[in-house]
Order: C-alpha cells, then sequence, then structure tokens
C-alpha cells in the first residue's frame, strides 16, 4: 500500500527549534486568517447571557476557544468574527455590534475592526488583530436589503448564505426549496456585490 511503502528513513533538515524559529518568521509576514470565529456565543448564547464585556474578559485566558493571547500565539492577523445578538432581531444585532465596537475601544492594542482588505492590511502592518465582521445565518436578515444595507453600514462584510434552508437558498443539510439560490437570493446577492460584502458558501 502507499503508507507501507513510504520511506521512513528520511531525515528532516530542520531541529524541531529551528522549524519554530521558521514559523514565526512566516507568520510575521504571511499572517494566519481565520475564515469563522463564534466568540460571541460568551456574551448572547449561554445560561447567563447576555453578560457584558469585562464579565468574559479575552485579554487572558479564557474559558472558551478564543482570546487575545491564543490569537497571538497562533499566529492569527485577521479574524471573520461572527456578530450576532442573543435573538434573531434588529434590536438584538444592535447589541452585538455596540458590544464589538466596544471590545474594540477595551483592546486598543491588539484589535482593529476593518471593512476592506487595504484597512486589514494596514491592521496587520500596525501589529492589530484584524476583526472582519460577518453573519453566520442570512435569516438575521429578515429578507430586509434595507437590513442589510444597515448592518454594512455597521460593519458587516460577510454573509453565510444559508446556514439552513431558507427564503434565499438552500441549506447542504436541509430540505431544498429553490434547486440553490431563489430568485429573492439572487437579488441579494446583488445587492451584496454592489455592496462589498463577501457570499461565504458555507453550509
Amino acid at each position: 500500500s502507499g503508507i507501507s511503502g513510504q520511506n521512513h528513513s528520511k531525515k528532516y533538515v530542520l531541529t524541531d527549534q529551528a522549524a519554530e524559529k521558521l514559523v514565526a518568521k512566516v507568520l510575521k509576514t504571511s499572517p494566519i486568517i481565520d475564515g469563522h470565529n463564534d466568540l460571541f456565543i460568551h456574551y448572547f448564547d449561554c445560561k447567563q447571557c447576555p453578560i457584558d464585556l469585562m464579565d468574559y474578559r479575552i485579554d487572558v485566558a479564557a474559558k472558551g476557544h478564543t482570546d487575545i493571547p491564543r490569537w497571538r500565539k497562533g499566529g492569527v492577523g485577521g479574524q471573520l468574527l461572527n456578530i450576532f445578538g442573543s435573538e434573531q432581531t434588529p434590536e438584538s444585532q444592535l447589541a452585538a455590534y455596540d458590544l464589538l465596537r466596544r471590545m474594540e475601544l477595551a483592546y486598543p492594542n491588539d484589535l482593529r475592526v476593518v471593512g476592506t482588505s487595504r484597512e486589514m492590511g494596514a491592521a496587520l502592518r500596525d501589529g492589530k488583530i484584524a476583526i472582519l465582521p460577518t453573519l453566520e445565518s442570512a435569516v438575521r436578515l429578515k429578507n430586509s436589503m434595507a437590513l442589510l444595507r444597515s448592518y454594512y453600514d455597521l460593519g458587516l462584510r460577510s454573509v453565510t448564505f444559508a446556514y439552513r434552508t431558507n427564503d434565499l437558498a438552500d441549506g447542504s443539510e436541509d430540505t431544498p426549496r429553490h434547486n440553490g439560490v431563489s430568485p429573492f437570493g439572487k437579488e441579494m446577492i446583488k445587492e451584496m456585490n454592489r455592496l462589498g460584502i463577501m457570499i461565504d458558501a458555507s453550509h
């Protein structure tokens, strides 16, 4: 078989320490851009939620999967961050964006919210972790172009179009209704393209 036929006698040229130095050097010029993160679960989707920024700090080791020290250790320079509130309402989304902006103010040495690739590049050069706001569930848009445009003004730059089958498109693990994307979904795509919102085809 392919595995048993491999040559296991090959010696690596670099020691572990040398490899770590090389990786660190590469990550300084080409940092990781993480495509999805649900950090906001800890503020809006837990038993005691909603809780506030200082109730769940990220400048120290946190109980969840994400904090600034681990972003730094992992060489993350950019993060597509899923911004969502405790409910699927515009008021809840506003609360989530308010928390995002206060998070940026709370950790000015580490975080910067960005809206373009140029802004992300500038943040990386300044040694910041660039936060690009995303939305995983398009149903939070309420089939509203007005909400889409309003969330864009707040910073939204990427939308997962069909986490589950909705009025815009069919989800991958749900009953299809549109044979892909609905006519209204195509109109929404046109508006996202006009604004500059990336369409995440996950799910």
